[in-house]
């Protein structure tokens, strides 16, 4: 399964671009976009968990399986370029996992993105 992502091209222009900008080099320019993604994932569970909780909105439950399995493939990602994630990634998969396996509305994900 893979996350919706840049081109390419579209990557590789827009890294061109921040290290002309300024002095940022190509390795910290793919760490800061790697990390950004992975912030981005997490910040949508926590909001479709806060639509759920404080504004009733369930609906939002069925899109949390695969923005889950978004998570967990930006922290595969992060983590194997960026040791400092391990750690979180480490928690998340055997402290949060269980748990949200265990939720009503989680449904494990394919390699495509379908429920199973």
């Amino acid at each position: 399964m893979n996350a919706p992502t840049l081109s390419a091209e579209q990557a590789s222009r827009l890294q061109a671009l921040a290290t002309q900008l300024g002095a940022v080099s190509a390795a910290q320019f793919q760490r800061w976009f790697d990390l950004t993604g992975l912030q981005r994932h997490l910040r949508v569970l926590g909001v479709f968990a806060r639509l759920h909780l404080r504004d009733h909105k369930s609906s939002y439950l069925a899109d949390l399986p695969l923005v889950t399995e978004y998570v967990r493939e930006a922290l595969a990602l992060t983590t194997n370029a960026h040791s400092s994630v391990a750690e979180f990634r480490d928690w998340f998969e055997s402290d949060l996992m269980p748990v949200i396996r265990e939720q009503p509305w989680y449904k494990a994900i394919d390699s495509e993105g379908w429920a199973l």
